[in-house]
């Protein structure tokens, strides 16, 4: 198997590892605006794969970037309001490190499968592994706010601190999905 046919199946192999990326956000609903980002991602990754290994024969997607832009970003649920309100934050800091991890080993295994042929030279992939390693960070930084923002609803003397936390995690959540958002429409 030659050096391209040997990248074309890393890039194969990455979707479903792309796919099995969980993310866990205090709501649901970025969450799930998350994940739809991660699938245009894994979409994104087979459309290059198709162009290397069998040349331009797809189509592109219907919920392309230009699509998702379109989404706003979802309103908090009522069930984030009761939990802040009880003195708990949903979601996992750790799953939100861990798919941040996955994204950053999925995009380093695609780069050295690449790496020296000339798909390295190909700007779609460039830019490919670039958005993965920016929603990386993104869901890094995210998993890092949650955690602060967890630790001073711990310490929560009043309603209105929960109030306040409550506010800088949906403001958080709305920024995380503009910003994948706009990464994935770069």
């Amino acid at each position: 198997m030659n050096s391209r046919e040997q990248a074309a199946r890393t890039l194969a192999e990455a979707v479903p590892a792309l796919l099995d990326v969980y993310v866990e956000t205090a709501d649901p609903g970025t969450a799930e605006s998350i994940a739809r980002s991660v699938e245009q991602l894994a979409q994104d990754l087979l459309a290059w794969h198709d162009r290397i290994a069998v040349g331009p024969t797809r189509s592109p997607s219907p919920h392309s970037p230009a699509h998702r832009a379109a989404e706003s970003a979802p309103l908090p649920s009522a069930g984030l309001r009761a939990a802040v309100r009880r003195g708990q934050l949903p979601g996992s800091p750790v799953t939100l490190q861990l798919a941040a991890a996955e994204l950053n080993a999925i995009a380093g295994r695609i780069e050295a499968a690449v790496g020296g042929t000339a798909m390295a030279d190909d700007a779609n992939g460039a830019r490919l592994l670039d958005r993965c390693r920016r929603v990386a960070r993104a869901l890094h930084q995210h998993s890092v706010l949650l955690r602060v923002e967890r630790d001073r609803l711990d310490a929560m003397r009043t309603t209105d601190q929960g109030d306040q936390v409550l506010a800088r995690v949906v403001r958080a959540e709305r920024g995380l999905v503009r910003h994948v958002t706009a990464t994935l429409t770069a």
